[in-house]
């Protein structure tokens, strides 16, 4: 059914070449946008005025849950997201989700911590949380391929997790001269207050948590 959704923009992230946009609305439900591509459901122009904490308007087709995604929306295509204002970070309590622990524990990859959810154990019916951590720390790292990734260790309800993002406006921090780490340095912002987690879509029988927006 064509329904036009008011959201505040709490994931904007790099997906395919266009982004993947996530925000909830005024019943703190959770709605991803994408198109009814399968194979590349990325948005493109739509995204490209939207900013994270923008409030704004999306049109969409249909719901249409995949697997632990449940919060996904195919958008008409036809109607560009039209931007109304924008929140302060001091006003997100009203969106934070309560839940004891982010899809389970106990299961890391090599560079990450708690990072990982094997898929088949158990039964997952989200993929989105947005959460308050006890602390934030950003660290320079390399992956496998020997790429200079930035991570994210943080705690919450007492449980640490390292890790990757996809978050837009960190990875532009991190690239200026003046802000960019070396490999193996750390990094606190204490200014952030608020993270969205995103359990991202299969790879090797896998589903990775993935930080998709810093506030």
């Amino acid at each position: 059914m064509r329904t036009v959704h008011q959201l505040v923009c709490l994931a904007k992230s790099w997906k395919n070449g266009g982004f993947c946009i996530a925000g909830k609305n005024a019943n703190n439900q959770w709605i991803r946008t994408i198109t009814s591509n399968q194979s590349n459901n990325s948005i493109f122009q739509h995204g490209e005025g939207l900013n994270p904490l923008d409030t704004f308007s999306a049109t969409t087709l249909r719901h249409s849950p995949h697997g632990h995604q449940t919060e996904n929306y195919v958008i008409d295509e036809n109607v560009i997201f039209t931007v109304s204002g924008s929140l302060n970070v001091n006003n997100l309590s009203s969106y934070i989700d309560e839940t004891d622990s982010l899809w389970g524990t106990g299961v890391s990859s090599r560079y990450g911590i708690n990072d990982k959810v094997i898929i088949g154990q158990g039964i997952i019916n989200n993929s989105l949380y947005f959460i308050k951590p006890d602390d934030t720390v950003f660290v320079q790292m390399q992956d496998e391929y020997g790429t200079n990734k930035i991570r994210v260790r943080f705690t919450y309800n007492r449980v640490e997790y390292l890790l990757t993002t996809t978050d837009i406006g960190l990875q532009e921090y991190f690239r200026k001269e003046e802000n960019r780490l070396n490999v193996g340095e750390e990094e606190e912002l204490p200014d952030v207050k608020y993270l969205t987690i995103s359990l991202a879509e299969p790879l090797n029988d896998n589903l990775y948590k993935v930080i998709a927006g810093i506030f």
